[in-house]
C-alpha cells in the first residue's frame, strides 16, 4: 500500500498535492523491501520500530514511566508518527524543520550536540525508551536518509506552559551525532525545565542497556 507524502514538508498527506505549500506529494510503498535479518542491521526506522523484539523492549520502560502509560497506546503512537524516509539528507530536512520551530514566538530554552559510539539503531531505540520512561509523547518523527529528527511533547508543569523537545540523530562512519534541544514557549524563564529535559536524553543514551 502506497503512503502519499510531501518531500519539502516531510509530511504524510492525503491527495497528490500537499496542502500546505502545493507541492506534488511523492508515493513510497511500505513493503518496497523486505526487513532486515536484526533490527541492529534495519535502515527504515518504520520497520524498526515495528520489529517484535524492539517493541517488547519499549513495553518494558512504559512500566518505568513517571506517569503510568499505556504500552499499547505508546506504541500505536509510534506507528502513526513514523513518515516514509524522504531520500534527502538531515542538513537538509533541518533546514526545513528550523524555520518553523522560530515561529513559535517568544521562547526559552537550551540544547546540546554529543557523538556516541552506538549505531544509529541502538541510539534510536535508547531515545525512545527515554521518551517513554519521561512521559513525553511523541508528536512527529521526520525521517532522512542518513538519520531521523524525533519531536515530542513537554507537558505543562508547575515551573513551565509546556513546550518540545527536538532529538536529531544523524548516522556516520563510526559514531552516531545526536543533537537535542528543549523548547518552552511564551516564557522568558523556565527555571531549568529545558536544561534538565536535555540532559535527561544524553543520560538514558549512556545508562539504558539493550540486552538483547
Amino acid at each position: 500500500m502506497g503512503i502519499a507524502y510531501c518531500p519539502e514538508c516531510n509530511e504524510t498527506i492525503a491527495g497528490n498535492y500537499c496542502p500546505e505549500c502545493g507541492t506534488k506529494s511523492i508515493t513510497k510503498n511500505e513493503n518496497d523491501s523486505p526487513a532486515a535479518d536484526s533490527w541492529r542491521e534495519e535502515k527504515d526506522f518504520r520497520k524498526l520500530v515495528k520489529n517484535p523484539e524492539v517493541q517488547a523492549y519499549l513495553i518494558r520502560f512504559s512500566g518505568k514511566s513517571e506517569r503510568a502509560l499505556s504500552a499499547k497506546e505508546f506504541l500505536k503512537r509510534i506507528d502513526q508518527v513514523f513518515a516514509p524516509t524522504t531520500g534527502i539528507s538531515l542538513e537538509k530536512l533541518m533546514d526545513v524543520m528550523v524555520p518553523v520551530y522560530k515561529k513559535i514566538g517568544i521562547k526559552t530554552g537550551k540544547s546540546r550536540t554529543d557523538t556516541f559510539d552506538y549505531t544509529i539503531q541502538e541510539v534510536l531505540l535508547k531515545v525512545l525508551c527515554s521518551l517513554v520512561k519521561r512521559n513525553l509523547s511523541l508528536q512527529s518523527v521526520h525521517e532522512a536518509n542518513n538519520g531521523v529528527v524525533l519531536v515530542a511533547e513537554i507537558p505543562s508543569s508547575m515551573k513551565t506552559f509546556g513546550g518540545e523537545l527536538v532529538v536529531s540523530l544523524e548516522e556516520g562512519p563510526e559514531k552516531t551525532k545526536v543533537t537535542a534541544a528543549a523548547q518552552i514557549k511564551g516564557q522568558l524563564f523556565d527555571w531549568g525545565e529545558s536544561k534538565s529535559k536535555v540532559k535527561a536524553v544524553f543520560s538514558d543514551i549512556e545508562e539504558i542497556e539493550i540486552d538483547f
